[in-house]
């Protein structure tokens, strides 16, 4: 009987096992010509990417599998130099396209080096949004890019900011 019991114990634990690292599965984007690669939860979907027509440009947007209250969206651009930072914020945050929420608290500022950027919350009625802007810092290089992860969601609780800031840490700059 005790033997029944430690066997059934443990085929208990290997199935919470598998349903544990099912549930934090990955996949890797790498884009080579926007030079950033970044691990989105296989529960999202990829449901559109789109390029410019100068090729200086991208966009992917990814929606959770299970329903629509969690969106991610990545821009990438080529600059030909180092971008001021507050500039590309305020292009994107006044760009009528992106639809972006007002500001809910000050800019937190990060440094990784090679890029650095700021990170703030946007709320409006419907939605709360964690956003991040970054810019890599190549004196010498024949293109600089600026990149915007933009999460929203319907739902937003520490878990799913948890899940974002996952997302987001993610995030590195390839040469």
């Amino acid at each position: 009987m005790r033997y029944k019991t430690i066997i059934i114990v443990a085929i208990l634990i290997m199935f919470s096992l598998q349903f544990c690292l099912a549930q934090n599965k990955k996949i890797e984007l790498v884009d080579n010509d926007y030079k950033f690669k970044i691990n989105i939860p296989d529960s999202w979907v990829k449901m559109k990417s789109e390029e410019t027509k100068n090729h200086d440009g991208v966009s992917y947007v990814y929606n959770s599998k299970k329903d629509s209250t969690i969106t991610f969206m990545i821009m990438a651009f080529k600059v030909p130099e180092t971008k001021d930072i507050n500039d590309f914020i305020y292009i994107l945050e006044k760009d009528a396209t992106l639809n972006i929420p007002q500001r809910n608290n000050e800019f937190i500022d990060f440094d990784f080096g090679k890029y650095d950027g700021k990170t703030a919350q946007y709320k409006d009625l419907q939605s709360t949004e964690l956003i991040y802007y970054m810019r890599t810092k190549y004196e010498k290089a024949e293109n600089n890019y600026v990149f915007m992860l933009r999460f929203i969601t319907t739902n937003f609780n520490k878990k799913i900011e948890t899940v974002f800031k996952d997302v987001a840490n993610s995030f590195q700059v390839i040469e």
